[in-house]
């Protein structure tokens, strides 16, 4: 068998890439990045857990174990092959480079200690534009978009979280013994990277969305999802499980989770959720003692219906009747429930299963500073919140732009 190789040693652009010290803000953004994608992978069962220890390895209990982790794998048939394709090329590149022996196993229940840096290594050959040997890469060398080395990190937490049973407790030392325990994709070292490359990804021009961002893309394919008959008509509740309407589906479709009146309540979450991060998470302007004062909410073009939020509170409150008080009825939904929804709704249109948090979904909002008149914004930089402009206009999508003298303020013509 060929003996492999150091990484660290054998691959300067590798060392490179992940070694220096990080400062307070790039320690913030790598802390971010493990949490984020700990969110990725639920967290395996008590049963499971019991066999990462090794005290139960009999034949009979292991096939029990494979059997519990394929149901509850969490993607669809079309992400679990996608996974599976990339975990088979990142074995045959650890190979082909010796960090990995022919017969040696990578994705196993208990990791070698320098999997991380195996797995970066397979992300930046593929992605990154500093070669494995420190070299720059050629501008007609083709490499990957950082939202493929995002699908890649991906395919690692899967296959090392869900299939080998590991979870999502981040890569770190073992308390008895010098030994590496956790998932190996859940590390600072591939955080490290995948931040750092983020950087170089965008100060070469590529506009690098998050994977967990919920585009306006997404968002339309939900609205037209949730809008056909089958699942916007509101049906009799009924015991057990509802049957999908006409008849053209089958009985065990993932449509069946939900009926009318929770897709309604959905998209107005979806729309008003999207407006929020704008407005709470980069300025933390809106304290909830900052006696900050009202938004008014104008209803959106129909080409952009699926965004608009008047239109989805109005659906929710005309089916829901709810007048007064919360808008989700006395009874608050938790963000756990919400996220089951959410989950549910995303597998009805093939997207990704991804376990993220209030704040990781509304994350994808940051396209809302491409409003034409850059409404949110206007408020944002507002040093005293007395603008020139009415405050109920702010969103008004019909609002001409005004270019205003920035000695004396005045707009019209003759100025």
């Amino acid at each position: 068998m060929a003996a492999t190789v150091d990484s660290m040693q054998c691959f300067p652009g590798l060392c490179g890439v992940l070694s220096g010290s990080a400062t307070g803000l790039e320690i913030d953004e790598i802390e971010e990045d493990v949490a984020a994608e700990q969110e990725t992978i639920i967290e395996p069962g008590a049963g499971l857990k019991t066999a990462n220890t090794g005290s139960i390895d009999t034949p009979d209990f292991v096939k029990l174990q494979m059997t519990l982790m394929e149901a509850s794998k969490g993607v669809t048939d079309g992400t679990d092959a996608e996974y599976k394709r990339l975990m088979n090329s990142c074995v045959s590149f650890a190979i082909r480079i010796r960090l990995l022996g022919p017969d040696e196993e990578f994705f196993s229940k208990r990791p070698r200690a320098d999997a991380p840096l195996v797995i970066v290594a397979w992300i930046m050959n593929a992605c990154d534009s500093i070669n494995l040997d420190g070299t720059t890469k050629l501008c007609s060398q083709e490499r990957g978009t950082y939202g493929h080395a995002q699908k890649m990190r991906a395919s690692m937490t899967y296959g090392f979280g869900k299939l080998k049973g590991l979870g999502n407790m981040p890569w770190h030392e073992s308390d008895v013994g010098a030994t590496m325990v956790g998932n190996p994709s859940i590390s600072v070292e591939v955080s490290s990277f995948m931040c750092s490359l983020r950087r170089r990804k965008v100060q070469a021009g590529e506009v690098a969305n998050s994977a967990r961002a919920i585009t306006s893309e997404i968002l339309l394919k939900l609205y037209h999802h949730n809008r056909l008959p089958e699942n916007w008509t509101v049906q009799p509740y009924q015991p057990g499980e509802r049957k999908p309407a006409g008849g053209s589906r089958t009985s065990d479709s993932l449509d069946n989770w939900g009926g009318g009146r929770v897709r309604r309540l959905l998209h107005a979450a979806y729309t008003v959720l999207k407006i929020q991060v704008v407005l709470y998470l980069p300025f933390r302007k809106t304290h909830q003692n900052g006696d900050i004062k009202p938004f008014h909410l104008w209803t959106l073009s129909s080409n952009e219906a699926h965004l608009c939020p008047t239109r989805a509170l109005a659906a929710w409150f005309d089916e829901s009747q709810i007048t007064t008080g919360l808008s989700v009825a006395n009874n608050p939904m938790s963000s756990e429930q919400f996220l089951e929804l959410f989950r549910n709704n995303l597998l009805d249109i093939n997207m990704t299963l991804l376990l993220m948090a209030l704040t990781r979904f509304v994350s994808g909002a940051g396209g809302a500073l491409n409003s034409p008149n850059m409404t949110i914004v206007k408020y944002l930089i507002s040093s005293n919140d007395d603008p020139a402009e009415p405050r109920d206009h702010f969103f008004n999508p019909n609002q001409r732009p005004a270019v205003k003298c920035p000695q004396c303020g005045r707009c019209c013509l003759c100025a």
